[in-house]
């Protein structure tokens, strides 16, 4: 990280439209600077100046400063700007006062100053954020020691006290956890625990927050990252336009960290736009350059999926942390503090759940749900009787308490019908408003008149797994619970209806993509778990939304999403069945049982497919959207028969450079990551369209987005990511640090990292921009074309 200049908090300062600072100082000496500043409000102007002491200035220096800029007896008014780590040196600086001061800050300070009242509202909004009754779960750190206390996600967080500034380097760290284990919880909890015990303001995201943007805005990280203040009702209006420099700057000053809750949902929810590593080189990159550290949430199937370790290309430690599920004395210590009088019985209960060794139990939302029952419970001893998942009982028991309690007059059943109901119409994008609640009511009890509905929907306002929000809006006290509720919806009707009938019933559903791998999770282990269901039931379920019989919509977008639907719920039986460490060969076999036979046609898949062996498989007229393959294997006996390929990528996969693609299509981004497989694999030769593919791979690592600035990459990353995967790319790179490159110690001496000499760094420029090699970047393509023997035609350059 280079060190802050305080031209760059001067420039973000002058977009406020009300202050100008100039970016140049009108004097300066050694260890300080002056810097002119005006500020305008209507027509009234008034001049001030800055004085700027940075973090080498002696108390020598600050008397020479306090002279230059007349500190005692000067007409002007003074701004005094010190850099914090000054603070560790002496404090001299804080004795600078007199008529014509205005105030001592620090940098992060001073900026924070021209926010105070945007941030003030963001503070109080976030506050309101704090989880009740919250305890430190277990967590596996980047050590590989698992920790509670003291919390290691803060302890990450504000690793900068006590750290020299120009020490600071910048970390990444990944919370993995998989759904309703706890990541919110977690990030809310350490996110408004900055807020009370630190200086450092967090901007924290989550998916609730980007469902409002346009996907022109998401796919730019800053306009995500400030989005959040819009989002809690605390606009900066004049960062519109300069969200880059906002957040480079800001985060720079260590006024804020970031908190990113829902990296995975990100990915998902920008449908291609975004590919997981380029967002991940990003953060990393923003981390490295501002010194901050940024923590981010994933679960853990998709990071195992999408993100190869040893290619991350991001320019800093990505840390990763994982969240363990809860054990018997964090959920005795959680009833302790969320229902004293009910605890004993209450960790009994858990006791006696986590013996079923159902996958949900040690996940958070389990924990509040066996809460919810000992406080509306009449004392008696609970224990789940019957199959079905350890959620779905605690959902029956928590109604038929509701009813003793609330003396309703639905039965449990009646009540989980109505739910069920809720859950499918919001799953269709329906809004969970007070008129759809009375509608579930009276189709669950459709004896009930008028009036008795209306009594009834409002004892529900505080119904143990939803309730209504301020105004008419209703919402899940837990987001599992609508997807446990709709899985199991769905089996209850395949168990009787046709395969045409499970088709139209899915047919409305509007699933974001990362939604779709939760239902098809939940619809797995309600059928596994459930002895009413089983095996055949998911069979029947997979084989009416992958669609073997000609459909209307057949090829449509809705045809589309559902085959994504029953091929997810197929490999979630894959992982049930066959673990990753299970043979290859028997996961795809259990595939293809699930998804038509030895032929797989006309599949749709998106997301994920890991750890199988499709040596000698026909796919036929599939579509492979933005599809990851991770550990997988190919041969020549591999047939993609009119297949379509839009994006996605290759992970740690061997053999796809033989497969035959019979008249399938594929877009730009499949072309390139296809065209460098066959190429490695040998199976195409390697020609210039190639060559020039592997240098402009090695280049972008160099090249800021939109092609401003140039960076600094670590030398251990300059041969990860697609550049490893190349025939060539060893002679790539060598080359290039001949003629483009220059080496040099970073952080101290304590790393070696790679630059772009001055004398290419404007053709360098010109290939971001025109995507066209000229001077050094051109001599170092042809000396490579010779040394592989690479006939280049005849027009090619100049």
């Amino acid at each position: 990280m280079k060190p802050l200049e305080f031209r760059e908090i001067a420039g973000l300062i002058s977009l406020s439209r009300t202050t100008t600072i100039d970016e140049q100082p009108s004097s300066k000496g050694s260890g300080w600077e002056i810097y002119p500043g005006t500020v305008q409000v209507q027509g009234w102007r008034h001049g001030f100046q800055v004085l700027y002491l940075a973090s080498s200035c002696t108390v020598e220096q600050v008397n020479e400063a306090r002279a230059a800029a007349a500190i005692a007896d000067g007409p002007i008014d003074n701004h005094v700007v010190y850099a914090p780590s000054l603070d560790n040196r002496h404090r001299t600086h804080h004795g600078l006062d007199g008529p014509n001061v205005k105030g001592v800050w620090n940098t992060r300070d001073y900026l924070g100053s021209f926010i105070a009242a945007e941030l003030e509202r963001y503070r109080t909004q976030l506050q309101k954020e704090e989880p009740q009754h919250y305890i430190n779960p277990q967590i596996d750190t980047p050590s590989g020691v698992p920790r509670r206390l003291p919390n290691p996600l803060e302890s990450f967080l504000t690793h900068r006290d006590g750290v020299k500034e120009e020490d600071l380097a910048g970390s990444l760290g990944i919370l993995l956890a998989e759904p309703g284990q706890g990541k919110t919880y977690s990030t809310r909890h350490v996110a408004t625990r900055l807020l009370q015990r630190s200086g450092v303001v967090p901007i924290y995201i989550n998916s609730s927050q980007w469902r409002t943007m346009s996907v022109a805005e998401m796919t730019s990280f800053s306009k995500t990252l400030t989005h959040c203040f819009r989002h809690f009702g605390s606009s900066i209006g004049w960062l519109d336009g300069h969200e880059d420099e906002f957040v480079r700057v800001t985060l720079k000053a260590g006024l804020f960290t970031v908190i990113f809750d829902g990296f995975d949902e990100y990915v998902l929810w920008n449908r291609g736009e975004v590919e997981a590593g380029e967002v991940l080189d990003t953060v990393g990159q923003l981390a490295h350059d501002t010194g901050t550290s940024i923590l981010m949430t994933s679960r853990t199937s998709f990071w195992e999926a999408s993100i190869d370790e040893s290619e991350a290309e991001s320019p800093t430690d990505v840390l990763v942390y994982k969240l363990k599920p809860f054990d018997v004395n964090h959920a005795k210590n959680y009833f302790a503090m969320r229902c004293p009088a009910r605890a004993e019985g209450a960790t009994r209960l858990f006791e006696h759940l986590q013996e079923l060794k159902d996958q949900f139990t040690g996940r958070g939302f389990i924990l509040s749900l066996i809460a919810d029952l000992a406080e509306r419970g009449d004392g008696l001893e609970f224990r789940r009787t019957g199959g079905g998942l350890t959620v779905q009982w605690l959902i029956r028991q928590l109604c038929e308490r509701e009813r003793v309690r609330q003396h309703l007059p639905l039965t449990a059943s009646e009540q989980i019908a109505a739910l069920q109901l809720l859950a499918v119409e919001g799953m269709r994008g329906e809004r969970l408003e007070t008129a759809l609640i009375e509608v579930a009511v009276s189709e669950a009890r459709p004896e009930l008149e008028g009036q008795e509905v209306r009594r009834t929907v409002a004892k529900l306002e505080h119904h143990p797994l939803l309730g209504r929000r301020p105004g008419d809006t209703w919402a899940w006290h837990e987001e599992q619970i609508e997807v446990v509720l709709l899985a199991e919806h769905l089996c209850q009707l395949s168990s009787s209806g046709e395969e045409e009938t499970i088709y139209e019933f899915c047919k409305p559903l509007r699933l974001s993509d990362s939604t779709r791998l939760d239902v098809a999770d939940a619809v797995v282990q309600v059928a596994l778990t459930d002895r009413r269901y089983g095996e055949v039931l998911l069979k029947k379920v997979t084989r009416s939304l992958v669609g073997t019989t000609e459909r209307e919509d057949r090829g449509g977008q809705t045809h589309r999403e559902l085959c994504k639907l029953g091929v997810a719920i197929a490999l979630r039986v894959v992982d049930r069945k066959a673990g990753h460490g299970e043979s290859k060969k028997e996961r795809r076999r259990i595939l293809q049982d699930y998804c038509g036979g030895e032929i797989l046609g006309d599949l749709h898949l998106g997301g994920q497919v890991m750890s199988m062996d499709f040596g000698g498989v026909h796919f036929r007229q599939c579509r492979f959207d933005r599809v990851v393959w991770a550990n997988c294997g190919f041969d020549e006996g591999t047939v993609f028969e009119r297949c379509y390929f839009v994006g996605g990528d290759l992970h740690n996969c061997t053999g796809f450079g033989r497969v035959q693609l019979k008249g399938s299509e594929v877009d730009g981004t499949a072309r390139q990551w296809i065209d460098r497989q066959q190429a490695a694999e040998g199976t195409k030769r390697y020609g210039a369209d190639h060559l020039k593919a592997d240098i402009g791979v090695v280049l972008d690592k160099f090249v800021g987005k939109g092609g401003i600035g140039m960076r600094t990459v670590e030398a251990r990353n300059l041969r990860r990511g697609a550049i490893r995967k190349s025939r060539h790319g060893d002679q790539v790179v060598e080359e290039l640090t001949r003629q483009v490159l220059k080496e040099h110690d970073i952080s101290g001496g304590t790393r070696t990292g790679y630059s772009v000499r001055s004398e290419a760094a404007e053709a360098v420029r010109f290939y971001a921009d025109n995507n066209v090699f000229i001077g050094p970047v051109e001599s170092a393509y042809r000396r490579l074309a010779r040394k592989l023997r690479i006939e280049l035609e005849r027009d090619d350059g100049r």
